[in-house]
């Protein structure tokens, strides 16, 4: 038996559809878990922030229109504990936005020198070449 070819059609249309919508959805999801996350760094809910990263799928990677991402956020801020985190999911402490600044040159543009330092230790211990 061959399958008619209307119907073959019809049913790869709405796989394809299906297939986009749940794309849609899923990015929806994302979008709200980045959001999510943005705000437990801002508050300073590190707890938060280490759920979303381990249990909801948060790419720690997720960056905004202007290309900062979560780590660039927790630099800006100052905020330590949620840097650590950041880094320990694999953020990219070299990650740069669109103006090409990374996470070392918010701490600096902010006036968290101690965090900077940290960067750059971190860095230094790691084996990551800052500026690369």
């Amino acid at each position: 038996l061959r399958p008619q070819p209307h119907a073959t059609a019809s049913a790869a249309s709405s796989t394809e559809t299906g297939a986009a919508a749940a794309a849609a959805a899923a990015t929806q999801d994302l979008s709200a878990v980045v959001i999510e996350a943005a705000r437990a760094i801002q508050s300073n809910q590190t707890e938060a922030l280490g759920q979303l990263l381990g249990r909801r799928g948060l790419p720690v990677e997720a960056a905004d229109e202007n290309h900062d991402t979560l780590l660039s956020l927790a630099c800006q801020l100052g905020r330590r504990r949620a840097t650590k985190i950041l880094l320990r999911w694999g953020a990219n402490v070299n990650a740069k936005n669109r103006q090409g600044l990374t996470p070392v040159d918010h701490c600096v543009e902010n006036g968290h020198f101690t965090l900077a330092d940290y960067l750059v230790k971190w860095a230094d211990k790691n084996g990551v070449q800052l500026g690369e």
